[in-house]
């Protein structure tokens, strides 16, 4: 599936997101990403343990 967006409109969601994260979990299978589309916008989210954030960004 191809999902353009421009860099700029996606960096920042991106960063903030992956922030619970961290650099290196202490159980890699715990710390994720899941970026979902539909319906012209995708959905990021980034958990680690009990921790989560999430951002949506339009197609464009």
């Amino acid at each position: 599936m191809k999902f353009p967006v421009e860099r700029e409109h996606l960096l920042k969601p991106l960063q903030q997101v992956s922030g619970p994260l961290g650099g290196r979990p202490t159980l890699p299978i715990r710390g994720h990403l899941l970026l979902p589309v539909a319906d012209g916008t995708v959905s990021l989210t980034g958990a680690e343990r009990s921790r989560g954030l999430g951002a949506r960004v339009a197609r464009g």
